[in-house]
């Protein structure tokens, strides 16, 4: 069993993971959850300036193991190192989270694995009356920068009006416009996320 990844807000987490982002440096707002029977300790996310990481926490101690890979990713100087090289596919145990990413330019990326059993409630509840237009706004939001976005008319202010009162977009005073948390899980299923 294998769920989308969904966005949840750092702050709304458990101690434990959210001491071991703090580890890391991590400083998002929200971080990427995808719930799977399955994980590797393999990461993807090293290159020229960066350095992959991955964290084994325990969710009720906290108790967190913390494995480096290289900088730069794989290197025969240590080709031995998980982190960069073994992508065995291991179960994942309920009470678990592994949480993935690199550390280096320009800031901390990470991503969160836990069993489907632990992510169950920290699914967030969409609001039934989204049209499929809203949801399509709010995926331009996510994919698109600024100036591509499909955002003029009376029609689209209207939406964003709309969204923006329901708490899926948020805008300054200045009328600058993004997406938020709950947005980004709103919009998940448009075709072409």
């Amino acid at each position: 069993m294998k769920t989308s990844s969904i966005s949840i807000k750092v702050d709304t987490l458990p101690d434990s993971i959210r001491n071991a982002l703090k580890s890391v440096e991590y400083f998002k707002s929200d971080v990427y959850i995808e719930g799977k029977e399955t994980e590797s300790v393999m990461c993807y996310a090293s290159g020229d300036g960066r350095r992959g990481f991955t964290l084994i926490v325990n969710l009720e101690t906290g108790e967190c193991k913390t494995m480096q890979g290289s900088w730069g990713g794989s290197n025969m100087f240590n080709s031995n190192n998980a982190v960069d090289t073994n992508d065995s596919a291991y179960p994942m145990h309920s009470g678990i989270a592994v949480i993935k990413g690199s550390t280096g330019y320009p800031r901390t990326f990470a991503s969160i694995t836990l069993h489907p059993s632990n992510i169950v409630p920290l699914l967030p509840t969409v609001d039934p009356t989204l049209t499929d237009d809203e949801k399509y706004l709010l995926a331009q939001f996510v994919r698109l920068k600024p100036s591509y976005r499909d955002t003029k008319g009376k029609a689209a202010e209207a939406m964003i009006a709309s969204l923006v009162s329901r708490g899926y977009l948020k805008q300054n005073k200045a009328g600058a416009t993004q997406i938020t948390t709950e947005g980004k899980n709103a919009c998940r299923d448009v075709a072409g996320r």
